[in-house]
């Protein structure tokens, strides 16, 4: 039970004998230790590590919500979360993305089925009748409905929920048999999230500035240019290496003048540093790819 300091006993016939309530229900209750900024629930295995596929199906999960008031305590500085594998960093991450983001969030929510969206949500509407932004929106309620966070600090749940432009950036694919593979791939993965953001802003700014409107033309030629690069041999991807620095600054200066000062999630930040550590590349191949690493972390951490 909440609060809680005591263990669960181990099972055994003679406790199952003496009416011992342990079945599937009781165990789904939650359970958190004494002191613990964690909650264990629910009984079935999943293999995910996305926060939404997880609490979305009713798995044996570890409350972790507690991290974003964590995150929020420390926003001013740059954090990094170093766990073996399978230890939960994206779980984390993405978990962050979803309570502070104020994008819908579609990909991160299309495995979650319309019927966790509780009926006491919807009113007299139909489930079906809604649009999709507005399902994402009850669909992330739900998830957090109940947890350590909304429960011990409901003012700052309240507060900060959905309130925020959150850029989540994933380098697993940042790898390269060379390094002008290596640099485009860095490439795409900037230009992936640069045309969600591009996707978000014409599909709901109907009154933009003209600022704006070159900050999104700038953004756009990015993406557009990418799309070239991303055909041309690995040989040729090595003149590109200030290309990804210029396009993450303009990615970043985009969101920042028409959405405010913005959140950055790095998922599988370190793929990009083993690639070139295991690497059978020059000397000289190995040192440029560390240059362009170190300058497009600072760019991003600026």
């Amino acid at each position: 039970t909440e609060g809680s300091s005591q263990t669960v006993p181990a099972d055994s016939d003679d406790n199952i004998a003496n009416g011992d309530q342990r079945t599937p229900e009781k165990l789904a209750d939650s359970y958190r230790p004494s002191g613990s900024p964690t909650r264990v629930s629910g009984t079935k295995v999943v293999a995910d590590i996305s926060f939404a596929n997880i609490d979305g199906s009713g798995v044996c999960k570890v409350d972790k919500s507690l991290v974003c008031k964590g995150f929020w305590d420390a926003v001013n500085k740059a954090g990094r979360i170093c766990l073996p594998r399978r230890s939960g960093k994206t779980y984390n991450l993405t978990q962050l993305l979803l309570f502070f983001s104020q994008s819908p969030e579609y990909s991160k929510l299309k495995e979650i089925p319309d019927s966790i969206i509780d009926r006491d949500q919807l009113g007299s509407s139909d489930v079906a009748q809604l649009d999709m932004a507005t399902k994402c929106r009850l669909k992330r309620e739900c998830l957090f409905e109940g947890s350590l966070l909304q429960t011990m600090h409901p003012e700052f749940f309240k507060e900060h929920f959905m309130r925020y432009p959150v850029l989540h950036i994933s380098l697993s694919e940042c790898k390269g048999e060379s390094l002008g593979n290596f640099i485009i791939n860095l490439c795409g993965a900037v230009a992936s999230l640069s045309e969600q953001w591009l996707k978000t802003y014409y599909s709901n700014n109907c009154q933009s500035t003209n600022v704006d409107i070159n900050y999104a033309d700038r953004l756009k030629r990015f993406c557009d240019k990418y799309e070239s690069i991303s055909y041309e041999s690995a040989n040729d991807g090595v003149k590109y290496s200030n290309f990804v620095l210029r396009m993450f600054k303009t990615l970043s200066d985009f969101v920042s003048d028409v959405y405010g000062r913005y959140i950055l999630l790095i998922d599988e930040y370190d793929i990009p540093f083993i690639t070139v550590q295991l690497a059978n590349w020059s000397p000289e191949d190995k040192q440029a790819a560390q240059g362009i690493l170190k300058l497009l972390f600072q760019t991003m951490l600026k």
